[in-house]
């Protein structure tokens, strides 16, 4: 979280287990960035309004579409002012992909 938004990349056991659905062979790379700015929201059509602190972005082989790779975009986002409980929500967007 102090890294200022800069991408950390997660490897072995340090991918998360939510992802697991994906097959590994379609997962390229798994990344997080994130700050403790106060201030940024998120909403989504199940989430009225929660705080920004991050994000994961989960890049798998897209041997169907016409791009190499796609783009999965999970908000990290929390409720209360403090850090105490995160959550992930998504995949957002398919025109992230």
């Amino acid at each position: 979280m102090q890294r200022n938004w800069s991408p950390v990349k997660f490897e072995s056991e340090a991918i998360p287990q939510w992802p697991e659905g994906l097959p590994s062979t379609l997962v390229h790379s798994v990344y997080a960035s994130g700050s403790p700015i106060p201030g940024l929201s998120s909403s989504d059509s199940d989430v009225a309004s929660a705080n920004l602190r991050g994000s994961i972005e989960v890049y798998r082989y897209s041997p169907d579409d016409p791009v190499t790779l796609n783009r999965d975009w999970y908000p990290i986002i929390t409720f209360a002012p403090s850090d105490s409980m995160l959550l992930v929500r998504g995949p957002i967007s398919d025109s992230d992909h």
